[in-house]
């Protein structure tokens, strides 16, 4: 059975945001226990873990958003996007300076707009069983790995290696993923081009 995931937050005049990072953490990557040291510390300044020898680190962030409103809800109000949420957080880490966290959210929220294109891509072909049977077999919705892209072209009929913002967009998931599997780290200037290739990719999507 196909159940169709909500694709809107209500947006409320008169409202406030506030997103926040709870305590990090940083364990060895060899054994696990917790270190004291500041949270990934670049790979040249960590100290020899006693214990084991290792120098090698897991790291644990939590990220936290509140939001609060107090104005009631028309038909008439407008909605934002979980993508269009997410690109929001993504400038605000921007702001204070968390350009990994930046970068990871902004993919999350490709990501997000990128399922939603599918879903939509196999209910125009009446191909929502099918659909679901693909996604059980792939893993995520990244339009940066070449099966993901490849298919959502034959679904579309588009070619979004074509497209201007895809050469950048590329070059953000490889950062992404540098971050995310091989502790490496974003500059300001990273950030903001993987939120802006971002919010092509996203605005393209929408066309679709």
């Amino acid at each position: 059975m196909l159940v169709k995931k909500p694709d809107a937050l209500p947006h409320c005049r008169k409202d406030t945001a506030i997103l926040s990072l709870a305590a990090e953490s940083t364990a060895c990557g060899n054994c696990g226990e917790l270190l004291t040291e500041p949270a990934n510390p670049p790979v040249d300044k960590r100290q020899t873990f006693l214990k084991c020898g290792s120098t090698c680190r897991r790291i644990q962030l939590e990220a936290r958003v509140s939001l609060s409103a107090s104005v009631t809800l028309t038909a008439n109000d407008t909605v934002i996007t979980y993508p269009t949420a997410l690109l929001t957080i993504a400038q605000s880490l921007i702001d204070q300076g968390l350009f990994d966290i930046a970068i990871i959210t902004s993919h999350v929220a490709c990501e997000v707009a990128a399922e939603r294109a599918f879903d939509a891509a196999y209910a125009a072909k009446n191909l929502e069983t099918l659909g679901e049977a693909i996604d059980g077999l792939m893993n995520g919705f990244n339009l940066g790995n070449e099966r993901r892209r490849k298919l959502y072209n034959a679904l579309t009929g588009t070619e979004l290696e074509k497209e201007s913002f895809w050469s950048r967009f590329k070059k953000a998931s490889e950062k992404r993923n540098s971050i995310v599997h091989k502790g490496g780290h974003a500059s300001k200037k990273e950030a903001e081009g993987a939120l802006q290739s971002a919010k092509e990719l996203i605005t393209h999507l929408k066309q679709l």
